[in-house]
């Protein structure tokens, strides 16, 4: 399901690119968007957004078309990728609240490797070679009035289990559907215990079962 990006020399993308990649309807949408009415106003956060084109949309675009009202927080630290994801996602205008640093365990900064750029892998690494902002998961709720959260969105190379284990209170905030990347994850049976600890219900993403799980928050 990923595509890389970066094939366009000049930087740019085709309309085609655009239509095939970003626009048209995905056939077999992930279920982490199912249950939600149309007069709902769903709040939704993304780690690792990306720029908008790479990376598994799994339908989302799509579905947020589909709304009368959403409230969408989009966490990207690389410039480059931010600046294109906000010209995607620019004409839901306020819907939208757009946040140029990673989430981690305190704010200020770190470092990114890009040695796999060419495949649209970035990630967290104290060896990384760019720099970035951050924000820990206290100050990314707080400042953004986040009081529920009803889809989670995690494309982090791995670094999602420091996301759960160490950054985020599910005391305080669970939300209802998470959909994580677990492809890269190390300790992937930790994590599905972890989670299983907190009340969710595991399940393979039904578009792209390889790459990514959806859980459930238990009723």
């Amino acid at each position: 399901m990923k595509k890389d990006c970066r094939q366009f020399k000049d930087g740019t993308f085709s309309q085609s690119y655009y239509t095939e990649y970003e626009l048209a309807p995905n056939e077999i949408p992930s279920q982490v968007f199912s249950d939600f009415e149309k007069s709902e106003c769903p709040v939704i956060v993304q780690i690792g957004a990306n720029d908008g084109i790479c990376g598994e949309q799994y339908g989302f675009m799509s579905w947020l078309d589909s709304l009368n009202n959403f409230k969408l927080f989009l966490c990207e630290p690389l410039e480059e990728d931010f600046l294109r994801l906000k010209e995607v996602y620019e004409k839901f205008g306020d819907k939208v609240v757009f946040c140029n640093y990673a989430i981690t365990e305190s704010s200020g900064e770190s470092f990114m490797n890009l040695d796999s750029r060419d495949s649209g892998c970035s990630f967290i690494s104290p060896s990384g070679s760019v720099k970035v902002k951050t924000k820990s998961w206290f100050d990314f709720v707080n400042e953004n009035g986040i009081e529920h959260i009803d889809i989670l969105l995690m494309d982090c190379e791995g670094y999602e289990w420091n996301i759960f284990y160490d950054c985020m209170d599910f005391d305080k905030i669970s939300p209802t559907k998470i959909r994580y990347e677990y492809c890269h994850l190390r300790n992937q049976a930790e994590v599905d215990r972890f989670l299983n600890s907190r009340g969710y219900k595991i399940e393979p993403c039904q578009c792209d079962p390889p790459f990514n799980k959806v859980c459930t928050l238990k009723k």
